[in-house]
């Protein structure tokens, strides 16, 4: 790979721009899409569990809540396609200026830059987590979240395959076997002066 200071200057721009573009995007959906959802669902959580009284005003806030979770998701998938753009058009231009390396440079190093933006910007939120297109119940996540488990709480299921309790059935039998033999052993030699005796009588 040749160092061009043309290749450097248009792929660092192209890079610029979509650092730029997915942070806009990412605020953009925190400030208006992830914070208002996240105080809806805050505010449902205290009605629950719904009863005749509070049903319809959880689901109020509830169906608001996933209205703005759709929302965040549609914004997720605007930067991710923002991304793909620019990260093809950083391809094309790293090809012209510097060749089929700096290209897959360039598109790879955009991708790898502006994922990790949108991790840093998504991971921290777990109540209520930030999910795609409904693909993960928020409402069950948040309760297993909240339930503390222990080792000593959770039951542990012992597997066992089918040859090691072969060997084991195997093991019992033989030790079995030889505690019997042992048995009949120590009878016999206990029975020995007996009979000697009547035979000599």
């Amino acid at each position: 790979m040749t160092c061009s200071p043309v290749n450097l200057f248009f792929g660092c721009l192209v890079s610029f721009h979509a650092f730029l573009g997915v942070l806009l995007c990412e605020m953009f959906a925190l400030a208006l899409c992830h914070f208002p959802a996240a105080l809806f669902y805050r505010a449902a959580q205290i009605f629950e569990p719904p009863n005749v009284c509070t049903g319809i005003i959880y689901s109020v806030l509830m169906l608001i809540y996933y209205s703005l979770s759709f929302c965040d998701s549609i914004v997720l998938m605007v930067s991710v396609l923002i991304v793909e753009v620019i990260a093809n058009v950083g391809f094309l231009v790293g090809f012209l200026t510097g060749g089929f390396l700096w290209g897959r440079y360039w598109h790879q190093q955009v991708r790898r830059m502006c994922h990790s933006i949108r991790v840093m910007c998504r991971k921290s939120a777990d109540n209520p987590p930030r999910h795609f297109m409904f693909c993960c119940d928020s409402k069950r996540n948040h309760t297993m979240d909240q339930q503390n488990f222990t080792a000593e709480s959770v039951p542990v299921h012992h597997v066992y395959h089918e040859s090691t309790l072969h060997r084991g059935q195997c093991r019992g039998q033989e030790q079995q076997q030889k505690s019997n033999s042992d048995a009949r052993d120590s009878a016999r030699v206990v029975a020995l002066p007996y009979q000697d005796a009547a035979w000599k009588e």
